[in-house]
């Protein structure tokens, strides 16, 4: 699978993230890194899975 790096992309990105932000930014700090730490744990199981399933 090929990637190509374009303007689209980036923008895309860019709206995931500032929506991420916007609906964490609501969310309460206790809870906030308990979420956070569980998303980065399963993106840390498809990087070490090589995003096999």
């Amino acid at each position: 699978m090929t990637g190509e790096f374009s303007a689209v992309v980036a923008i895309g990105a860019t709206c995931i993230a500032a929506i991420y932000i916007t609906i964490f930014s609501f969310v309460k700090e206790p809870y906030r890194q308990q979420i956070n730490a569980l998303i980065i744990a399963g993106a840390g199981g498809v990087y070490w899975g090589s995003g096999r399933t």
